[in-house]
C-alpha cells in the first residue's frame, strides 16, 4: 500500500462506534483510525473483511493464523458485534448452521472449534439428513437422504448455533492478534 499508519504505530484491536461497530485498529496515540481516513483514500489495512458474522469471523481467524498473511493487517467490519457481556444460550438460538465435517476442519484450523466445544449445548452432531424440494412432500420425488453410517463416518457434521459460532470465531480472531 502506498499509505499506511504513522511510522511506529502499534496495531491493537479497537472497537469504534459510528453508524457501525468497527473492529478496527488504533495508533500509538490511542486515537482510532476513522471512517474519514478510509473515505479519503488512506489505506491502513491489507485485508478488509466486510461482515463479522460467523463466516466473516471464521475467515478472519483463519487468515490471521495463516503464515501466508502473518505480516498482514486484517480488519473486520461489522455493524453489530456482540459484546463479551451479552448473555447467550445456545439452546434458545433460532439461527443455526449445519456444518459439514469439512467445515469442522476449517473451524479447527482457525482455532474456533475448541471454543465451540467448550460452550454448553453449542454443537450437536447429526448422523442423518433428509432434504426435499420446497414444492414437494417429504420423502417424495426429488428428496435426498444422507446417512453417516453409509459413508462409514461417525457423523455428517454438527448443528451449531449462529451466536456460538460467531462468538467463538471472534474470540479466535482476537487470540490470533
Amino acid at each position: 500500500w502506498p499509505l499506511g499508519p504513522e511510522p511506529g504505530a502499534q496495531m491493537a484491536p479497537h472497537i469504534q462506534v459510528a453508524p457501525y461497530s468497527l473492529a478496527m485498529f488504533h495508533g500509538t496515540d490511542g486515537q482510532p483510525l476513522d471512517w474519514n481516513a478510509l473515505a479519503n483514500g488512506v489505506r491502513w489495512a491489507d485485508i478488509v473483511i466486510v461482515g463479522g458474522g460467523p463466516v466473516g469471523a471464521v475467515q478472519g481467524a483463519l487468515l490471521a493464523r495463516s503464515t501466508a498473511f502473518k505480516d498482514s493487517k486484517i480488519v473486520l467490519l461489522e455493524r453489530d458485534l456482540p459484546s463479551d457481556t451479552d448473555s447467550f444460550d445456545a439452546r434458545t438460538e433460532l439461527r443455526v448452521f449445519a456444518l459439514s465435517r469439512a467445515s469442522e476442519r476449517i473451524c479447527r484450523a482457525a482455532d474456533v472449534w475448541a471454543a465451540l466445544e467448550a460452550l454448553p449445548d453449542a454443537t450437536c452432531a447429526y448422523q442423518r439428513m433428509h432434504v426435499w424440494p420446497a414444492d414437494s412432500v417429504p420423502r417424495g420425488a426429488g428428496s435426498l437422504t444422507f446417512d453417516a453410517a453409509e459413508l462409514g463416518e461417525p457423523d455428517l457434521g454438527h448443528i451449531v448455533a449462529n451466536g456460538a459460532l460467531q462468538r467463538a470465531a471472534l474470540a479466535a480472531l482476537r487470540r490470533a492478534g
